[in-house]
């Protein structure tokens, strides 16, 4: 049965109450009615396999995402058997402390039809407000490999005025997109609980729930949450678009060259990292362990009338490499 749950989420809603304002006041009541954002309504046992964690209480998330995204064609989809299996082996290739973590701290898992990206982490709340999460799937992440998933997110940067210009980005045809989804999204997990970066998302500052002291990845490049420092000097970063058919907003891909040659004088490791520090942090854990630890390249490659004309790895950056010194998920690596 789902319940909203009397407990130490409720004295952390009566804190927010009282130091904030009246807009964030009604945020935080708003927040704590949300049956989703209650452990208790999710039946979680951590002994559970992450293929016994698909679609628990779906109904509920199904109704939280359609409202959220104002998108009633939503669906719950039901991985079939040996898709479950794929779930269980890409979770086992995890680093082990994100493994771990989310053996502890991950709710449910849910493959929603139609999903606007390719996948989200959201936050709620144990008996003792503790943070445990839930993760958004895109079913599409089954069927494209890794190097044509991350492809399809860059290309939708782009507006296509030229039909000659190509993009592609090498990583791994083997690996099914599920594993680039799984090690980014659980990045997510480790943040939200960890709170590596001074905030996930602004839903967190607004309920007071922020990194106390530095957070050493993100400090030194980040001015604002979705604003890199202006000596990076990312022109184009206030103009990335992704999963967006608004095409009148995209950058044309004319200039596609010119966007990535900014990333490549950057500490950033795709243009996906550089929309905000959530992002970057979630981006370098993935994409660091696949490089270097499942040995996969990554690669980006623009062709003219398939002719090589740019080319670029990110792990061959010194100015990327160096900043797994900051991450102490890596530290086993």
């Amino acid at each position: 049965m789902i319940q909203k749950r009397i407990s130490i989420f409720s004295i952390i809603f009566i804190t927010i109450v009282i130091t904030s304002c009246d807009s964030d006041r009604g945020f935080a009541e708003q927040i704590s009615n949300m049956p989703m954002r209650h452990l208790d309504n999710y039946n979680f046992n951590r002994e559970n396999s992450f293929s016994q964690r698909l679609n628990v209480s779906g109904d509920m998330v199904l109704s939280y995402l359609q409202e959220m995204d104002s998108d009633p064609n939503y669906s719950l989809y039901d991985p079939t058997e040996s898709e479950k299996v794929i779930v269980e082996k890409y979770f086992s290739l995890l680093p082990s402390y994100i493994y771990d973590l989310c053996k502890e701290r991950l709710a449910g898992i849910y493959f929603i039809n139609d999903f606007y990206s390719s996948g989200l982490t959201d936050f709620i709340y144990g008996d003792e407000g503790d943070i445990y999460t839930i993760l958004v799937i895109n079913p599409s992440v089954l069927e494209k490999s890794v190097s044509e998933l991350f492809t399809y997110k860059d290309k939708s940067c782009f507006k296509n005025e030229n039909s000659d210009i190509r993009l592609e980005i090498d990583i791994s045809d083997f690996y099914r997109g599920l594993l680039y989804i799984l090690l980014h999204e659980t990045a997510h997990i480790v943040d939200y609980v960890e709170r590596e970066t001074p905030f996930v998302h602004m839903t967190m500052k607004r309920l007071g729930i922020v990194k106390e002291g530095k957070a050493a990845f993100t400090d030194q490049y980040w001015s604002a949450y979705r604003t890199p420092i202006d000596t990076l000097e990312l022109k184009y970063n206030d103009s990335l678009r992704f999963y967006t058919e608004e095409d009148d907003r995209l950058i044309s891909n004319r200039n596609m060259i010119s966007v990535y040659k900014e990333l490549e004088k950057s500490p950033f490791c795709s243009l996906y990292s550089t929309t905000s520090w959530a992002e970057d942090y979630a981006e370098y854990v993935s994409l660091f362990y696949m490089t270097q630890a499942l040995n996969l390249k990554y690669n980006i490659k623009i062709f003219d009338n398939d002719n090589l004309i740019y080319e670029f790895a990110p792990f061959e950056n010194e100015k990327v490499l160096k900043r797994a010194d900051k991450l102490k998920v890596l530290s086993s690596l």
